[in-house]
């Protein structure tokens, strides 16, 4: 889970020890590159309670699920305050990706879901 200040950013889960260790040095850039686009805000420390807060709204959002391109399901995940997407294969969750959005971000304005993990996502590769 990350956080910037007082706001939780994001999570990432993997269930697999390799995958974490090759992508958290690219996950770690994305993150930096968003607190360094928050300079200026006082810092401060996010409680464990928002942390907890967003793994509720986590677990209570609602799920879509697609036919994965490759193996698996695809799954989206939308509610206000949180944008997520991940892929489940042999009925366990490989990799799901959890942001915190506006809650305009979750309205259908014709961008949708697409638009906005990719938007959140690609700042990894920045």
């Amino acid at each position: 889970m990350f956080a910037i200040g007082k706001r939780v950013e994001g999570l990432e889960l993997f269930d697999c020890h390799d995958t974490l260790t090759d992508l958290l040095p690219k996950l770690i850039r994305s993150y930096a590159i968003d607190a360094l686009e928050t300079r200026g805000a006082t810092p401060k420390r996010a409680k464990p309670k928002r942390a907890r807060e967003f793994l509720q709204l986590v677990i209570e959002a609602p799920v879509e699920t697609f036919p994965a391109v490759g193996l698996g399901t695809e799954i989206r995940m939308s509610a206000s305050g949180l944008i997520a997407g991940g892929l489940v294969a042999d009925e366990r969750v490989v990799q799901l990706a959890a942001f915190s959005a506006p809650v305009a971000a979750n309205d259908d304005d014709g961008g949708g879901f697409f638009a906005s993990f990719k938007s959140r996502r690609g700042r990894m590769y920045r």
